[in-house]
């Protein structure tokens, strides 16, 4: 009996949490629909490889590359370190995702469509599979340790990989890898979404989506090089 009355205690907290927040949890959504439109316009309307398979230049090829991963570094540095204001850190946002878009370009050159299109739907489900389950864990506030575990055990996972792939270079070690990193990646979108409804952030809903905007478009590029 009791355990019935708590558990309609947590879902009355729960809704009542979603309620407080739902203005702003639709301006993250928002914002990361048109932050993912962005780059699938770019990567749609922009073809970089054409002058790469014609063989014309390649170094503005690789000019175009090296560039879009410098510029796209600088900007999460400044999104992630720099304080500004709500609109030019939405600018900056935006530009990131067009310049990712450039780098999906060079990325998915070598795949199938229909591995790109498999993972674009896996990565979707997935991603809004994990928000429902971080949603249902909102009543338990995830520690500061929890996000520092995650980060460790990526820097782990990159630094096997890396190794694995000078020394080793296995498939069977990297397709673990990437189910690793994938599984990693949606263990973050459980922490980001603890971390949206527990904390205050102000009405800076461009931090919350570009926190979610990253979260999936790493569990795409893991579920696209999983299945190639």
């Amino acid at each position: 009996m009791n355990y019935n009355k708590n558990e309609t205690k947590n879902i009355s907290k729960l809704f009542k949490l979603i309620s407080e927040k739902k203005f702003f949890l639709m301006l993250i959504f928002l914002n990361l629909v048109f932050q993912h439109y962005i780059t699938y316009y770019v990567s749609a309307n922009i073809d970089i490889n054409a002058e790469k398979e014609e063989g014309k230049d390649a170094n503005k090829y690789n000019t175009i590359i090296i560039g879009a991963y410098i510029l796209a570094t600088i900007f999460v540095l400044l999104l992630i370190f720099v304080p500004m204001s709500m609109m030019f850190k939405f600018l900056i946002f935006s530009l990131f995702s067009a310049l990712y878009g450039i780098i999906f370009l060079s990325l998915s050159h070598n795949f199938d469509s229909n591995i790109i299109h498999a993972a674009g739907v896996g990565s979707v489900i997935i991603f809004v599979f994990m928000i429902f389950f971080g949603v249902a864990m909102s009543g338990i506030r995830l520690s500061n340790k929890v996000a520092f575990g995650l980060f460790y055990s990526l820097m782990l996972l990159i630094i096997v990989s890396v190794v694995q792939h000078f020394i080793y270079n296995y498939l069977v070690i990297t397709k673990l890898i990437l189910i690793a990193l994938a599984s990693l990646f949606v263990l973050y979108i459980v922490n980001t979404t603890n971390n949206i409804l527990q904390r205050n952030y102000e009405g800076d809903f461009i931090t919350a989506s570009f926190d979610y905007y990253i979260d999936m478009s790493n569990i795409f590029n893991a579920l696209k090089v999983d299945d190639a």
